[in-house]
């Protein structure tokens, strides 16, 4: 059922992307939703697809200026025992790329590159100016079908609710990280999902689950597949890159070599 759910947040969020010509933020503005002060709403990527799960009528709530608390189903994996038994639970996180580095410093510099993950804040409610980014699924150059869009997260983990704003980056998200040692990125270090990371990475950084020695994994071309625990942190951070030849530091400006990742993370699953 869990894969189940995937597929189905999946498809919601390629019709989004159809309709938008992009895949949406992990930190949206919900059209129409405007306070007195003139300041939208927040909102996160389950907001934004819940008319394509068949929730149109709790769309139409925020689009009028009423948010919603209800509890959908499809939102939460059935092995999420942690998970409250009432209101907007969350059990799935998107592929944020790298942490932002704040909100980058415009005109050049967005907060996160885009070859560096799938969803990318695309509004904030301070009305900050920010480059924001966009990603297409058709463009990515490592392959949609080798490219993470979403996954699970144990509320135990790092609990969040589908309707909270403003948005915070690693509970709506799973990231990587390029500081990660050649040594720990390989081999027995491993990334551990559901047990302790590598040195340097946060637990809240990693999908998680109950299942048996992994976690389920959306790629971007609409597949599910089951990610062992014990996977290298280097093919992790592989399959977040939808341009791994191309991935640079957050925040850091491209003429700038200190953007410049160490050799493990410029591998192309795709090739």
């Amino acid at each position: 059922e869990c894969a189940n759910n995937l597929k189905e947040l999946g498809q919601a969020t390629k019709q989004l992307e159809l309709n938008r010509d992009a895949l949406c933020g992990y930190a949206n503005r919900v059209p129409g939703y405007q306070t007195a002060a003139g300041v939208g709403y927040e909102a996160g990527w389950p907001v934004m697809i819940l008319a394509g799960i068949g929730r149109e009528d709790v769309w139409e709530q925020f689009r009028t200026g009423a948010s919603s608390n209800v509890r959908i189903a499809t939102f939460i994996c059935p092995s999420d025992s942690e998970a409250s038994p009432d209101g907007p639970v969350l059990s799935y996180v998107g592929n944020c790329g790298q942490e932002d580095a704040g909100l980058g410093t415009p005109p050049a510099i967005p907060p996160d590159w885009s070859a560096n993950g799938a969803l990318f804040r695309h509004y904030t409610e301070t009305g900050n100016n920010f480059v924001k980014v966009t990603v297409t699924t058709d463009k990515m150059k490592d392959g949609a079908a080798h490219t993470f869009l979403l996954s699970e997260r144990l509320s135990d983990t790092a609990s969040v609710s589908w309707n909270a704003s403003p948005v915070v980056e690693n509970l709506f998200g799973f990231l990587w990280r390029q500081g990660v040692t050649d040594t720990d990125c390989r081999g027995s270090a491993g990334i551990a999902i559901n047990a302790t990371p590598p040195l340097g990475v946060p637990k809240t950084d990693l999908p998680s689950s109950y299942h048996p020695g992994g976690v389920n994994v959306l790629y971007c071309d609409g597949h599910v597949d089951f990610l062992d625990e014990n996977v290298e942190y280097r093919i992790y951070a592989l399959q977040m890159t939808p341009d791994g030849g191309d991935v640079w530091a957050p925040g850091v400006a491209r003429s700038d070599s200190a953007g410049q990742p160490p050799a493990w993370c410029r591998d192309r699953l795709g090739e």
